[in-house]
């Protein structure tokens, strides 16, 4: 509920809730109705394409493919204390593919478990394009299994990240770029 009520707060929106003892809760939540205006979230542009080109931004771009949105929600708050960093956003590898052609990130975090293409195929794409070969990407899952780990390196990805996130790895990564 509390992940709830941030994001209806971001949204410009209310959430709440009607109970009867015995009888049972209603929740509700309302939104306004939706502008032409994309909506932004401190420095993470959401459902959005950046604005600027990648050659007129001062700073690193870092592209985070995840579907889950509390996981969005917790990268975006890590990235937005770390000065310079910039974060876009795709819910499934086939958007991350396209958003990687279109801007060119300086890195790329890559859930393992993603609907649609598999996280495997989509490391193993991104690294046979020419364009898009030299970026790291980093995978993050809670599947630590080693041999989950090792086809994930295989496949090529620069780092194969677990949940929990270790907080103080991953900002001194996201630092590094």
């Amino acid at each position: 509920l509390a992940l709830s009520r941030r994001l209806m707060d971001m949204m410009g929106g209310d959430i709440g809730f009607d109970s009867t003892e015995g009888n049972g809760s209603t929740f509700w939540i309302d939104l306004p109705i939706a502008a032409d205006q994309p909506i932004s979230v401190g420095k993470t542009a959401v459902n959005q394409e950046v604005e600027a080109d990648t050659a007129m931004r001062g700073d690193q771009l870092v592209l985070y493919v995840e579907d889950d949105p509390s996981n969005l929600a917790l990268m975006e708050d890590i990235v937005e204390r770390i000065p310079d960093l910039t974060m876009i956003s795709a819910h499934t590898a086939e958007l991350g593919l396209a958003a990687t052609q279109k801007h060119r990130p300086d890195a790329i975090i890559l859930d393992v478990n993603l609907p649609g293409m598999d996280s495997i195929e989509a490391v193993r794409r991104f690294k046979a394009q020419y364009e898009t070969k030299h970026i790291p990407i980093y995978a993050l899952s809670a599947n630590a299994m080693p041999d989950t780990v090792n086809r994930g390196l295989e496949a090529g990805f620069t780092e194969y990240l677990t949940k929990p996130i270790d907080l103080e790895k991953l900002t001194r990564l996201l630092r590094g770029l």
